[in-house]
């Protein structure tokens, strides 16, 4: 589902439209998360949301991606670790997967009952989690694993919210795999990155290897994150002279914006 194909008849927020615009436009930038879980409100209320991300479908290891909400990165890494030690927690993955049969983004309803394994309620206890709406999105060569926690605190989800939520999951689905496409990493990683294109153009790897070291400098402030004026100020030089080095990087890149930098970067690192 687009946002063009999308439809305001079953909420009564009439800004619900402009957060998905706004949220579409935040895809590469700060604030992304949050706007994430502004919008999703307009549906029902999440707690937390978090994208895992695994690349081999019958021994499927989750890697957090994404995420955001009350719990935070640390105990949803933490969840996430000791889930991945848990032979009832792969099994589980595996059912799911099965049951969706290849189909991307059916959303699925999952609360802990007394069939699920100690180990799995004992994560959700801990994390004040009741319950989650998830998806599933395969590629070929990765696989999303989406997930939308409701808090213990707010109860079940009504009947109202999951048909809600289920109609707008889709969009925010895209999005967030399209984050992880084009910034590959969330923001509370983007420090690893610092230095990257020097990296790649110090071991001549290709179309790096063509980039002057002040074109390297200004590719790896895009990277971090960086303004035209704060590419600038780091970096000391004026903006128009930023404009011109990032121009002369991206023929030689072969390339025509930051979306498509952090395209070639991924390719690379994977």
């Amino acid at each position: 589902m687009t946002l063009k194909e999308f439809h305001l008849d079953h909420f009564s927020e009439e800004n619900l439209l402009s957060d998905l615009s706004l949220l579409t436009d935040r895809v590469d930038k700060k604030g992304f998360r949050e706007q994430v879980l502004k919008t999703l409100s307009h549906a029902g209320t999440i707690s937390n949301f978090a994208v895992f991300t695994f690349t081999e479908l019958g021994e499927p290891q989750p890697k957090l991606s994404i995420a955001a909400g009350g719990l935070g990165d640390y105990q949803l890494k933490r969840n996430a670790k000791d889930l991945e030690n848990f032979p009832s927690h792969t099994d589980f993955l595996k059912n799911l997967i099965d049951q969706q049969g290849g189909k991307n983004g059916e959303v699925v309803r999952y609360r802990p009952d007394d069939d699920t394994t100690s180990d799995i309620r004992e994560v959700f206890d801990r994390s004040n989690i009741i319950e989650k709406l998830c998806t599933f999105h395969f590629g070929n060569d990765i696989a999303y694993y989406i997930n939308y926690f409701r808090s213990t605190k707010d109860g079940e989800f009504t009947a109202t919210e999951i048909e809600r939520l289920s109609l707008i999951i889709p969009i925010i689905d895209n999005l967030l795999i399209l984050r992880h496409k084009v910034v590959g990493v969330d923001d509370h990683q983007l420090i690893v990155r610092q230095g990257l294109i020097k990296n790649l153009h110090s071991r001549k790897i290709s179309p790096f290897d063509k980039l002057s070291k002040r074109e390297v400098d200004i590719c790896d402030c895009i990277v971090k994150g960086l303004s035209t004026e704060g590419i600038g100020i780091e970096l000391g030089i004026s903006e128009s002279s930023v404009k011109t080095m990032r121009r002369r990087a991206y023929d030689k890149l072969n390339i025509h914006s930051k979306s498509n930098l952090f395209a070639i970067v991924l390719n690379i690192q994977i």
